[in-house]
């Protein structure tokens, strides 16, 4: 049954064109993009290779009636088509805006700035130039006096999602080329996309040219500032009401789709492109603590898996190799191939060098940077809307995208000296990894200083972390921003502040807890430990929907000054051992500590120690002895993989005791360290955690860290 749309209807056969050609698209995308990965490339290699086989490259050869019947230049059937597209641009853009991490920019001080400013001045001074140089020909309708800017902004933006995905894949994103480079991406982006939206506007202005570009350069900045300023704390507010008055997520993802998709209405009606708005959309989604993974994840989802292909697919159709690999288009081609490599390549390695880093890795900071991967694809369909770009032109910046995408990976590993190998383990296996909100309850004790220095040290970067203090009516209180200023001093990412009113805190606190956070960070005084747990503390434990850290600070110190350095986790084989050991290695990784993995295996009476074994002396009433490490090798395995994929190398010490509580106390003094981790598992009434957690609470001289893994 065909829908009826009003006066002026589409037509069934323009209806059933679309059906059938949006299905074909999306098959074809598919299948060569899983190809694609097959054979080591990015999916939107193939995706895009499946627009060119079924536009003018191939079918339009083979059979040009079927190509205009399926794929219509204009009409109904093509403006749904484009529809389609340009929704998977918006969440494309949206979904790269989720990488940007602003705190990040701030940490990594001098060599990112210099990386990030001669990675993106040199390559568009150099496509300015090569812009003037360009022929006719490959300016479009609306391309005279605006295609130089264009080809200048087009060479300078670099692609941060195939930037960190090429860096995960060989495991180079927690290292200082990689931070680095990841940090010149974002700034590429932003400011990239922001000249974007100003050539846009200033193309799309009508009269004087000089007014177009103020008004152009006025509305990106006021986008930008205003969305990270009021809109943020807006998109804040929204989510936090969304999430109260409905914990379902499909609710959050469709407030949040309809966010990015105004902020594109916003900025399509100011003049700048509907990409920009969706690109700072998704940079202010990120940064709310209710943001973050439960929409990123959906919305990554639908783009990657949807609509991203059918837009790739559709810019392929746009692609005829024949008519670029004719002189002198040919030469044209491979003159912008060659300034869009040399331009990043050198901006890179001098941004880097300037910034202190090494020969070697400034050329991998530029090899790196000079992936332009979907994104560029996206700017040549800009391009191409806009009359900027001729058919040639949009085809040989198509070209470039896929070329210097396929480039990166080997000329990486090559100067480097790398193998390749999987470095999205980690991220698949860590459940810290895939954190982006933690809450911290805080009354600005010791203890909830080291709960959030702990907390920030096992957080990925774009992660933030939310300071909440609760006090009961008319209760002189400390604030919560100024409880989360407190803590600023302290961790290296930005930290939130809330303040709530209630007569019960552990009530208020779950609450917040199930507004979509990834962590509860719990710092515990003795008061709360000593004899009986805390009635509030004890239902945070028992009812929290996520796991909890819980973290004691070391009597009498001071916790600004505890070092951090040497790190004991105990390993029992479960899996709330499990997420100590991520936790532990995480710290360590991140302050560059020594790890201690410890067993203790419980005995009725001490053995002697076996040949080879490491005995650890033992001064306490319950001797402990070593035992062979081959009875406990396959137990120790995951813990040292989870540890060696972080580069922390770890110590192992297999024990013997009749009591387990006081070995581990015994063995992490003996390994003179500064916290001492430990799983926690709750039992059915949540109101203990167990004699060996209890006694360490309660009696290690060193700092403790709990952690606790939801039931169920």
């Amino acid at each position: 049954m065909t829908p009826v749309l009003a006066a002026g209807a589409v037509a069934a056969e323009d209806l059933l064109r679309f059906w059938i050609a949006l299905g074909v698209l999306l098959a074809a995308a598919k299948v060569l993009g899983w190809a694609a990965r097959r054979a080591g490339q990015p999916a939107v290699v193939g995706e895009l290779s499946a627009g060119v086989l079924l536009g003018p490259t191939l079918l339009g050869r083979i059979a040009p009636d079927l190509t205009s019947w399926l794929f219509p230049v204009e009409g109904n059937a093509a403006a749904m088509i484009s529809a389609v597209a340009w929704l998977g641009v918006v969440l494309l853009l949206a979904v790269t805006g989720f990488e940007i991490d602003l705190g990040t920019l701030k940490r990594l001080g001098r060599t990112a700035t210099t990386t990030a400013t001669a990675s993106l001045v040199i390559p568009v001074a150099m496509g300015l130039a090569l812009g003037f140089a360009l022929p006719t020909s490959f300016a479009g309708e609306n391309g005279e006096g605006s295609l130089p800017l264009f080809i200048g902004v087009a060479l300078g933006i670099s692609s941060l999602p195939v930037v960190a995905k090429v860096l995960r894949e060989l495991q180079l994103a927690k290292a200082g080329v990689g931070q680095v480079m990841l940090a010149a991406g974002m700034v590429n982006d932003v400011i990239g996309w922001a000249l974007l939206g100003v050539v846009a506007g200033v193309v799309s202005a009508s009269g004087s040219p000089l007014i177009g570009l103020a008004t152009a350069l006025i509305g990106s900045v006021a986008v930008i500032v205003g969305g990270l300023t009021v809109g943020q704390r807006a998109v804040d507010w929204l989510l936090r009401l969304v999430r109260r008055r409905d914990d379902d997520r499909g609710s959050l993802l469709g407030v949040s789709t309809i966010l990015i998709v105004a902020a594109g209405a916003v900025t399509q009606a100011i003049g700048v492109e509907a990409v920009l708005g969706a690109f700072v959309a998704g940079m202010v989604l990120a940064r709310s603590p209710l943001g973050g993974r439960p929409i990123e994840k959906p919305l990554s989802q639908m783009a990657d898996q949807i609509l991203a292909p059918v837009f790739f697919a559709t810019a392929g159709l746009q692609v005829d190799l024949f008519a670029i690999v004719q002189p002198p288009i040919l030469w044209w081609t491979l003159a912008i191939v060659a300034v869009a490599v040399v331009g990043k390549v050198l901006g890179g390695w001098l941004g880097a060098r300037l910034g202190g880093f090494s020969h070697r890795d400034s050329l991998a900071v530029g090899i790196g940077l000079n992936a332009r991967g979907a994104l560029e694809i996206v700017v040549a369909s800009v391009g191409l809307s806009l009359g900027v770009l001729s058919s040639e032109a949009y085809s040989a910046i198509v070209v470039m995208a896929v070329l210097t995408s396929l480039m990166a990976p080997p000329l990486l590993t090559a100067v480097l000296g790398l193998t390749p190998g999987r470095g999205d383990d980690d991220e698949e296996a860590s459940r810290f990894a895939r954190m982006r909100t933690a809450l911290m309850p805080t009354r600005g004790g010791a203890s909830s200083v080291l709960a959030g220095r702990v907390a920030d040290a096992v957080l990925p970067p774009t992660a933030t972390l939310t300071a909440l203090t609760v006090h009961a009516t008319g209760e002189d209180a400390p604030a919560g921003r100024a409880a989360a200023r407190a803590l600023g001093a302290h961790v290296r990412r930005r930290l939130r502040g809330r303040d709530h009113v209630a007569d019960d805190p552990a009530d208020e606190v779950l609450a917040e807890s199930a507004l979509g956070y990834d962590l509860l960070a719990v710092g515990a005084t003795a008061d709360q430990l000593g004899g009986q747990i805390s009635r509030t503390l004890e239902r945070m434990i028992a009812h929290a929907p996520v796991p909890v850290l819980l973290v004691r600070n070391a009597p009498d110190a001071d916790p600004e000054h505890i070092a951090l350095r040497r790190v004991a986790v105990g390993i029992t084989g479960s899996d709330a051992a499990s997420l100590a050991v991520d936790l532990a290695a995480r710290v360590a990784a991140t302050n560059d500590a020594r790890l201690t993995l410890l067993h203790v295996v419980v005995r009725p009476e001490p053995t002697a120690p076996a040949t080879g074994s490491a005995a650890v002396p033992s001064s306490s009433a319950a001797v402990a002895q070593a035992v062979p490490f081959t009875d406990a090798t396959d137990l120790l395995t995951t813990p040292r993989r989870q540890a060696e994929a972080l580069g922390v190398h770890a110590d192992l010490r297999v024990l013997h005791s009749r009591t387990v509580a006081e070995q581990l106390v015994e063995a992490a003094v003996e390994a003179d360290a500064d916290l001492l981790v430990i799983g926690g598992q709750r039992r059915a009434d949540g109101s203990f955690l167990g004699h060996t957690v209890a006694h360490l609470l309660r009696a290690a001289p060193m700092s403790v860290a709990v952690v606790i893994a939801p039931r169920g």
